[in-house]
């Protein structure tokens, strides 16, 4: 006999009860309608309608000379006395014409991406798996903004809670501002859609081109951020794709807070926010191993997101790129993916 009291069934029902903002556009003017509604709907879940726009302001903190480009930090004042920390990598020559924003994963923070490790071994086990993929775009001639984002390195907060002996804050994070109305995860795509309204005002970028990818954790602010903001014209999310019932909810794996947003199971699965991304170029990449965010839901998945580029008529703008390995970034498939689809 089952046990009445047990809450797992009801979890499965909440589960399983369908969504309100389900992607089933077949036609190019359907699509577009669908975007309209579902874009303002994950808007608001994800928070962005309490924060007003105002003036940004940008500080350069330091800079120092690379193995093929110069690193420059910088104070990016956004709204209510915000700053993020950002990294701006200038390539030797130019790279204005192919700008990429990168978002770091959860932990290590953002000096891994840019190719700054603490000693030999750290450096052996990150390039292994391209935890440098910021400093490798890079040195292949792109402008590259890579945000550190909330939660990490200089932007943690003072309240640690269970995680005091770890170096990020993000659960805390996440407590305090689900108390004030908003999430984690939506503060982290306002920050970097506030960075784009600076990056993209710099001298010889070109908004057209511009290129967002991130691994993890910068995988899924890569994928709301693509999904909300237009200006992202080429969207490469690693290691951040499956259904939710596979991953976040996974009874089996205890996920970051960070990655949970108040409500959006009622209305949303992740093929419908990825959908959203339709027409613009979408590249999703996975491991085949990736325990996290295993493939063949991944699979399932992207049925929804190829949907969505075949009734916006882009059917070849999107891929689903499974890696052997686990949880990791790929950027040969990120570059030759980017290189594919600038200026077209």
């Amino acid at each position: 006999m089952d046990d009445p009291f047990a809450l797992q069934p009801h979890l499965d029902d909440l589960t399983t009860s369908g969504r309100k903002s389900a992607c089933t556009a077949t036609t190019p003017e359907e699509l577009t309608a669908w975007q309209h509604q579902a874009r303002q709907r994950l808007h608001r879940m994800l928070g962005l309608h309490r924060h007003t726009t105002g003036t940004v302001q940008a500080e350069r903190l330091e800079e120092q000379a690379r193995d093929g480009y110069l690193e420059e930090r910088w104070r990016i004042g956004i709204d209510e006395g915000v700053s993020v920390n950002v990294y701006l990598l200038r390539p030797a020559e130019g790279g204005g014409e192919t700008p990429v924003l990168v978002m770091h994963g959860h932990h290590p923070n953002v000096q891994y991406c840019i190719g700054n490790f603490p000693d030999e071994e750290t450096r052996e086990r990150q390039l292994a798996k391209d935890g440098n993929y910021a400093q490798a775009l890079a040195q292949a001639g792109h402008l590259v903004c890579a945000i550190e984002q909330r939660g990490f390195g200089a932007r943690i907060s003072e309240g640690r809670g269970q995680d005091w002996e770890k170096p990020w804050t993000d659960r805390h994070l996440f407590l305090h501002y689900l108390h004030h109305g908003r999430c984690l995860q939506g503060e982290r795509v306002w920050d970097a859609m506030r960075v784009l309204d600076w990056f993209l005002g710099l001298e010889g970028v070109n908004p057209e081109n511009l290129a967002c990818t991130g691994n993890s954790g910068g995988g899924t602010t890569t994928l709301y951020l693509s999904a909300l903001d237009e200006r992202v014209r080429i969207s490469v999310p690693g290691s951040a794709f499956s259904s939710y019932e596979a991953s976040l909810l996974n009874k089996e794996f205890a996920h970051c807070l960070c990655n949970y947003v108040p409500g959006l199971g009622e209305e949303m699965v992740s093929g419908d926010v990825a959908a959203l991304i339709a027409p613009r170029p979408l590249c999703i990449i996975n491991g085949e191993e990736d325990h996290i965010f295993p493939a063949q839901e991944a699979r399932e998945q992207f049925v929804t997101v190829q949907r969505a580029y075949d009734a916006a008529g882009f059917s070849k703008a999107c891929a689903l790129k499974l890696q052997p390995g686990g949880h990791r970034y790929h950027i040969p498939v990120s570059l030759a993916w980017i290189r594919e689809w600038t200026q077209r």
